[in-house]
């Protein structure tokens, strides 16, 4: 019987392995330092941790919080307000409930009432709908901010651009006193 012995490989063979082995744990070392030089990013953005100051953070990802209480969650000073509401009562003279901050600067006319909510809604979603508390709601409801922009009602232009302006109406289109709900998203 007769035994068979490996042969050794051609040099062109060992320079040709020499190549692979050089080209493979090349790239490898490449791939490692690219990944290197990115780990302080998430998806190419910048980190900060749950400590950071807001204009630290600002366009960067924030970290939740390590440890208390609150651990796991974002820091509130991150977490931005995203509405304030009012429930106003027909009679324009309370605020039956409400987010906070938010007051009834006046009443002038019949359907038409003037809110305080403390800082500039201009540029903001506001959302005016019955509430329902008078059963008999029926016709529509609109809302501007108050101010000299080009977004104001024209009758509280002299009003700081903190002021929303409502008027209610009812089925024939008059201006009626009803309960209301208001949202300003932030």
């Amino acid at each position: 019987m007769r035994k068979r012995f490996l042969r050794l490989p051609s040099p062109a063979m060992a320079v040709a392995l020499i190549a692979l082995f050089v080209a493979l744990t090349g790239s490898a070392a490449a791939v490692t330092v690219s990944y290197a030089l990115n780990s302080d990013k998430v998806d190419g953005k910048h980190a900060v941790g749950a400590g950071a100051t807001r204009t630290k953070a600002a366009g960067k990802l924030v970290a939740t919080k390590r440890t208390g209480a609150q651990k796991g969650q974002f820091a509130k000073k991150f977490i931005p307000r995203t509405a304030r509401w009012a429930l106003v009562d027909d009679g324009g003279a309370t605020i039956v409930a409400q987010s906070g901050g938010i007051s009834i600067v006046s009443h002038p006319f019949t359907g038409e009432y003037q809110l305080e909510f403390g800082t500039a809604v201009t540029g903001k979603a506001i959302f005016v709908t019955p509430s329902l508390r008078d059963n008999d709601f029926v016709g529509g409801a609109e809302a501007a901010p108050c101010g000299g922009t080009s977004q104001s009602y024209v009758n509280c232009v002299g009003s700081p651009t903190s002021q929303v302006h409502v008027t209610i109406f009812d089925e024939t289109g008059a201006t009626a006193d009803r309960s209301f709900y208001i949202v300003v998203m932030d």
